[in-house]
């Protein structure tokens, strides 16, 4: 099946929509990732639908109570990499992107 999409997405026909991959996505984790990884090696955009039902499951597994910052963070960072790929350089954005938002959020 993989390369069934894979031959859609290049060739660009209309054997399978773009709604039907993301429903059978949805449905089956093994299409899911690589839907994923194909996506993120073609940019570093993600469809942030797909990025949101996973994180759902990522944080749904972690403890009602408390947890330690650094933990959420590694949770955040497995999710991030699974989406769009572990590569340096897209590790430097995605720190580049967080280091960002926490100096947005200073006043001084």
């Amino acid at each position: 099946m993989i390369q069934l999409l894979k031959s859609c997405t290049y060739v660009r026909s209309p054997c399978i929509s773009f709604a039907a991959v993301k429903a059978a996505a949805f449905k089956d984790p093994v299409v899911l990732e690589a839907y994923l990884l194909e996506k993120a090696s073609e940019s570093n955009r993600i469809d942030i639908e797909l990025f949101m039902t996973k994180l759902k499951v990522v944080l749904s597994d972690l403890p009602q109570k408390d947890i330690e910052v650094c933990d959420l963070a590694n949770e955040l960072g497995i999710v991030l990499a699974s989406v769009l790929g572990n590569e340096k350089h897209t590790e430097k954005e995605c720190l580049k992107g967080i280091r960002h938002g926490f100096s947005l959020t200073r006043t001084t």
